[in-house]
């Protein structure tokens, strides 16, 4: 029953978004935090290709770990992975050759650095929360060097 009520936020949720977003298609919908019922459920996996197929969502993808995304890809066209840059910033690489556009978040949860994170993901997006003052230095440094 859980999994059929996910679903069904699938469906709901993105609709009510774009009504409140007031367009017509989003850039990406991703799953959040799934769980591993949700990444190998038909029914969950359905509802996103649907929502990219009627072309209310340019890419679909996971917003977990590594495993998630991984687990919900070799059960539908999964295009986009977000996971801590602990998780998987070195599998990354044989991502991109797949056409997966990755985003990497929690930067220095796991001793990464940002020119790390921004050299193992060169064309996808790392995302920074800087709460630490050496932290924000760091990435002040890093963004006025050259790549």
């Amino acid at each position: 029953a859980r999994v059929k009520r996910r679903a069904e936020t699938v469906r709901t949720g993105v609709t009510r978004s774009l009504e409140r977003l007031q367009v017509d298609r989003v850039a990406v919908l991703a799953l959040h935090d799934p769980s591993d019922e949700d990444v190998r459920s038909d029914e969950v996996l359905r509802a996103l290709d649907e929502v990219k197929r009627q072309g209310l969502a340019a890419r679909i993808g996971i917003a977990g770990t590594y495993d998630s995304f991984v687990a919900a890809a070799a059960h539908a066209h999964i295009d986009v992975a977000q996971f801590a840059a602990a998780d998987g910033a070195g599998r990354i690489a044989p991502l991109a050759a797949r056409g997966v556009f990755t985003v990497v978040h929690r930067v220095f949860a796991g001793g990464s650095s940002l020119r790390e994170c921004v050299a193992t993901n060169p064309s996808g997006v790392v995302l920074v929360s800087s709460f630490k003052p050496e932290h924000l230095q760091a990435n002040v440094a890093t963004a006025s060097s050259a790549p």
